[in-house]
C-alpha cells in the first residue's frame, strides 16, 4: 500500500468541451482520469413583455467533471494546458482548480510525474490563488434552491451532482421515511476574504443547521480559474461584466479587490460549526462502496454520500479497473483517520479486486445539525 502527496485537478466544462479535455489529456500523456456528469446552474434575464416585468429564471445545462491526479511537481504545467487549450480562462466556459491531497493506494494507481514537453503550454495563465472550495450536501430536488442563493450574491457558476446518502438516516428508524437517500451535492470555488459570510448565508437559506437539511464544507484550493459569467443575456455594452470582472482578476493578481463588507447580522441563527475535519473521498470499482462505508462506519465515520464515476478507458485497459466507479465521500474527525484507513486495508479495499484509492484532504469548518 502506497501512501503518496499528490495534486488533485479537477475539470468542470459542458460536454461539448469534453472531447477537448480529454484529447488534451491523452496528448500529454495522462491516460488516468475519471468523470463525473452533472449540471451548471446560471441565471437568465429574460426582457420584459408589452405586459410584464423583466424577471430572472434559472437555466441548467449537462456538464462533465473531471478529476485526475498528478505530481506536485508538474501540476502547474497540466493545469496550465488544459487551461489553454480548453479556453477555460474566459468567462463562460467552465472551471479549473487544484488542491493538495494525500492518496493511498495499491500501486495501480497511475500518477504521472512528467508530461509530454511537446503538448506543453507556455506557463502565462494568470490564475487566483486565493480561493476555497465550498460543497453542500442536500437532499435531491433541493440544490437548485442552494445555487440559486449562491448565483444571487454574485459568486460563481455552482456545480451539481448526484449521491446517495447513508449514516443518520439508517440510525432514526421510522422517521427515515421523511428523509431521502438521494441527494444532491452543490460545489462552488470562491475567494477566501468571503467564505465566512457566503457559508453563513448559505447556511441560513437552506436551514443547514436543522435536522434532515443537509450538510456543509469548506475545503482548501491551491489555485483556480473560476466561471463567473453567472448571469445570460442581452448584451448592453462592448465588454461584459464577466469579463471585466475577469481582467481586472488578472490586472490585481488576486480578487481581494472584490472582497465584501461583513455583514453585522452574519450567523443570526448561532449555528454550531465543526472546525479542523477531514474529508475522505473512497474510490473503488462499481458495487462495492457501501461495503467498505459500513466498514469506515465501524470505525467512526458518520456516515457517507455515495456516487458514480466512470474512468477513461485508457487507464481501464492498462490497469485492469472496471470503467464503472463509485465514489464514498465522508467528513471524520482527525483522530479517526488512520483508525478508518487501517480497517479498510484489513477488508481488502486496496486489493486488486476492488482497486480502492483513498483521497485525504483537510476540511476548515463544516456545518450541519448537532443536536441541541
Amino acid at each position: 500500500m502506497n501512501s503518496i502527496q499528490a495534486a488533485k485537478i479537477t475539470c468542470c466544462v459542458y460536454k461539448e468541451t469534453s472531447p477537448t479535455i480529454i484529447k488534451c489529456m491523452q496528448s500529454m500523456g495522462i491516460t488516468s482520469y475519471s468523470v463525473q456528469a452533472g449540471r451548471s446552474v446560471v441565471m437568465r434575464k429574460r426582457d420584459k413583455g408589452w405586459f410584464s416585468a423583466a424577471k430572472t429564471i434559472l437555466e441548467e445545462d449537462p456538464i462533465d467533471v473531471f478529476y485526475m491526479y498528478v505530481s506536485p511537481e508538474i501540476n502547474d504545467q497540466v493545469f496550465n494546458t488544459i487551461s489553454l487549450n480548453a479556453g477555460l480562462d474566459k468567462p463562460g466556459t467552465g472551471s479549473i482548480y487544484s488542491q493538495k491531497v494525500r492518496l493511498i493506494h495499491n500501486g495501480a494507481l497511475n500518477i504521472p510525474a512528467k508530461i509530454d514537453s511537446a503538448a506543453a503550454k507556455p506557463d502565462d495563465v494568470s490564475f487566483l490563488s486565493n480561493l476555497i472550495g465550498i460543497c453542500i450536501i442536500l437532499q435531491r430536488g433541493q440544490g437548485n434552491e442552494l445555487a440559486a442563493a449562491a448565483l444571487n450574491m454574485g459568486t460563481t457558476v455552482p456545480i451539481v451532482t448526484f449521491g446517495e446518502g447513508t449514516g443518520l438516516r439508517d440510525k432514526i428508524g421510522l422517521l427515515r421515511i421523511t428523509f431521502s437517500a438521494q441527494k444532491e451535492i452543490v460545489n462552488l470555488v470562491i475567494n477566501d476574504h468571503d467564505a465566512d459570510e457566503i457559508v453563513n448565508l448559505l447556511i441560513n437559506a437552506g436551514r443547514l443547521d436543522q435536522p434532515g437539511k443537509g450538510f456543509i464544507y469548506t475545503y482548501p484550493v491551491d489555485k483556480g480559474l473560476v466561471n463567473t459569467k453567472i448571469l445570460r443575456g442581452k448584451q448592453q455594452y462592448a465588454a461584459s461584466m464577466e469579463q471585466i470582472i475577469t481582467t481586472i482578476d488578472g490586472m490585481m493578481g488576486d480578487t481581494l479587490w472584490r472582497q465584501r463588507l461583513a455583514r453585522p447580522d452574519r450567523d443570526e441563527r448561532g449555528s454550531k460549526r465543526l472546525k479542523d475535519q477531514i474529508a475522505m473521498r473512497f474510490l473503488c470499482n462499481e458495487g462495492q462502496a457501501m461495503n467498505f462505508v459500513d466498514v469506515a462506519m465501524a470505525a467512526g465515520a458518520s456516515g457517507a454520500t455515495i456516487g458514480k464515476q466512470r474512468v477513461g478507458r485508457i487507464a481501464a485497459l492498462k490497469s485492469g479497473l472496471s470503467l464503472a466507479r463509485e465514489i464514498a465521500d465522508m467528513i471524520v474527525g482527525k483522530d479517526q483517520v488512520e483508525d478508518i484507513v487501517e480497517s479498510l486495508t484489513e477488508a481488502g479495499a486496496f486489493s486488486d479486486i476492488s482497486y480502492g484509492v483513498l483521497e485525504i484532504h483537510d476540511v476548515p469548518e463544516a456545518c450541519t445539525y448537532l443536536g441541541g
